[in-house]
């Protein structure tokens, strides 16, 4: 009789296990009246930043000038194109689905560059990623000095809480700064 039961147990516990492997899918809300969601960083103390922030090996002192706050930036050449960034879950950043993302900071270049730009990008299950990019640079930008930019991103969609978003600036492979950004989910 033990045995019986034993082997019912277990016959159980197996089919629990190998349930159909369906997930079902949560969506965020879209946003309503919420507040925005806001995160920043000035870079100076990049290695401490939480969880959210990522590509620190790009932060350094700034090469040959000054900061526009402090003294350290994100540095992006040929090599480390992308700058310190923001890489997050949805379910993570804010109770809704966001129906814009701004981004704002500053850009000091250190060489022409029309090809600078923002890059929003989110991964999510259900093969509804996006790759959004916003330029900044330009051919008339002067060089050696600080230039304030802002890109709003339109995003039409819900998100899943698991599917992360990443945004960060692109350098178009030449030699930028980047310092002071500030992301607002609205």
């Amino acid at each position: 009789m033990k045995f019986w039961i034993v082997v019912l147990f277990f016959s159980g516990c197996l089919m629990l296990a190998c349930k159909s492997n369906k997930q079902e899918t949560e969506q965020l809300p879209l946003r309503t009246d919420e507040l925005p969601v806001t995160e920043s960083t000035d870079l100076e103390n990049a290695n401490l930043k939480p969880y959210s922030w990522v590509t620190e090996t790009t932060v350094n002192k700034m090469p040959g000038g000054k900061a526009h706050s402090g003294q350290y930036v994100s540095v992006v050449d040929s090599v480390s194109f992308a700058s310190y960034g923001f890489r997050e879950k949805f379910g993570n950043i804010a109770p809704f689905s966001p129906a814009s993302v701004n981004f704002s900071g500053w850009v000091y270049l250190l060489e022409p560059n029309k090809d600078a730009k923002v890059i929003l990008a989110t991964a999510e299950s259900l093969n509804k990623d996006l790759y959004l990019t916003k330029p900044i640079g330009s051919d008339t930008m002067s060089l050696n000095t600080w230039h304030h930019f802002a890109v709003e991103f339109k995003l039409d969609q819900q998100f899943e809480p698991n599917a992360r978003l990443s945004i960060y600036a692109f350098g178009g492979k030449k030699r930028a700064c980047f310092d002071d950004f500030t992301i607002t989910f609205k």
